[in-house]
């Protein structure tokens, strides 16, 4: 992943690295850096907070690799009603999961203003559909919950909790759906 970006697509790199540095400061697309904390404390897990249908939810930030503004999608025909197409990340098929629609929640037509989360999932990329990006933040283990919310639908890793917010924390696994593409295509 070179400094060069897709057309159209404005790039929020979160780290070549992919040992996690907790120390980071990862920029965001309101223009904050957070940093997150680098003490002997209690060991941290460092999320991504992405908001959909103004909900906000947790996506671990280990295997996240970039935010990128929203572009078009080439749909796939008889793909689930979650997975609205593809994109071409820089040569690389990208399948697509419109995380709306995977969670229940009101499906709206994306747009310019929406995001994309890059993840990779079992050594594949997909791609995450969210309102937006909103913040990157590092919480106790132990504020960490694990085990399905009240939804039922086994997407959810667990609950984390940062300071009066409660998010839920996704299953990659899950959400993608075995719906995943081969980076080195």
């Amino acid at each position: 992943m070179g400094g060069e970006v897709a057309a159209g697509m404005e790039k929020r790199s979160l780290g070549g690295s992919r040992a996690l540095a907790l120390a980071r400061a990862v920029p965001l697309d309101n223009g904050l850096v957070r940093h997150s904390p680098d003490s002997g404390a209690a060991a941290q897990a460092p999320l991504l907070v992405v908001q959909l249908a103004g909900h906000e939810f947790a996506l671990p930030l280990e295997p996240v690799r970039e935010v990128i503004r929203m572009v078009a999608v080439t749909p796939v025909v008889g793909a689930p009603i979650w997975v609205p197409g593809v994109v071409d990340l820089r040569g690389t098929t990208v399948p697509m999961v419109d995380l709306r629609a995977r969670l229940g929640l009101p499906v709206i037509e994306a747009d310019p203003a929406h995001m994309f989360v890059v993840v990779e999932v079992a050594g594949r990329l997909v791609g995450l559909i969210v309102d937006r990006a909103v913040d990157v933040i590092s919480v106790d283990q132990t504020d960490i919950a694990a085990g399905e919310t009240s939804s039922g639908q086994g997407l959810a890793a667990g609950v984390a909790r940062s300071g009066s917010r409660l998010l839920v924390l996704l299953d990659l696994d899950a959400v993608s759906g075995g719906v995943t593409a081969d980076p080195g295509r």
